[in-house]
């Protein structure tokens, strides 16, 4: 028998009586792994900024004769699967027939919590062969900083007495410098501005490792509304 250039195998017998008869099979040998050539999360391949809650993964897969399916896995940082799908293609399509790759783009967006997520993303082909793993993690980041500021200390005038957001007492009116303390909390932040009546003030932050805040005073020495 032979293998001819389109993968046919052809077989042929002759008996003694010159009698004979051929027989044909087509089949393809793949000896190629397929690749995972692209994974982005939000357009990015790595990103350590936090992220939005709906993130968009894109992968793009190819291989040199016929992809069976791409596989996407996004786990949380504990392990748990958060979403495993398969992109599978039926036995007509993602195949080769003039030598070139074949190549399919896929895409998902997900709705997600807070957290630390990785993604794996895996081609398999139609002769069983499958790809090296594609990896990348990203933060996911839908909680805004918790900021507060109250009146600290100073002298009351006593004729608008008000309360802090924590039902401390405080007054409208101060007869001396008002001390403000400010506090923010947040994993990721990225930068906190502080300004006296639209004037920014740079502050010396210092971390409470009991509230999990970080905290910083300031002073208004003017007379006048502060804002």
């Amino acid at each position: 028998f032979d293998i001819d250039a389109n993968g046919i195998v052809n077989v042929s017998a002759t008996d003694k009586a010159t009698n004979s008869n051929t027989a044909a099979a087509t089949i393809k040998v793949d000896k190629t792994n397929p690749e995972v050539d692209a994974l982005t999360v939000n357009g990015y391949e790595y990103n350590s900024i936090p992220l939005p809650a709906v993130v968009v993964i894109k992968t793009t897969a190819s291989d040199n004769l016929a992809l069976a399916k791409v596989s996407i896995v996004v786990e949380s940082e504990d392990g748990t699967k958060r979403y495993p799908h398969d992109f599978e293609y039926d036995a007509m399509a993602a195949v080769s027939d003039d030598g070139n790759k074949v190549i399919r783009d896929e895409e998902c967006a997900l709705n997600l919590s807070d957290g630390k997520y990785n993604v794996t993303v895996t081609a398999y082909d139609k002769s069983g062969r499958v790809s090296s793993v594609r990896a990348t993690s990203f933060i996911v980041d839908n909680t805004k900083p918790v900021v507060t500021a109250k009146v600290a200390d100073g002298t009351k005038g006593g004729k608008k007495p008000l309360t802090n957001f924590d039902g401390t007492a405080r007054d409208y009116y101060y007869k001396s410098n008002v001390g403000v303390e400010l506090t923010y909390a947040d994993a990721n932040i990225k930068e906190v501005i502080v300004t006296d009546n639209g004037n920014r003030v740079n502050l010396n932050w210092t971390y409470d490792s009991v509230t999990g805040k970080n905290v910083a005073s300031y002073k208004s020495t003017a007379d006048g509304l502060h804002t």
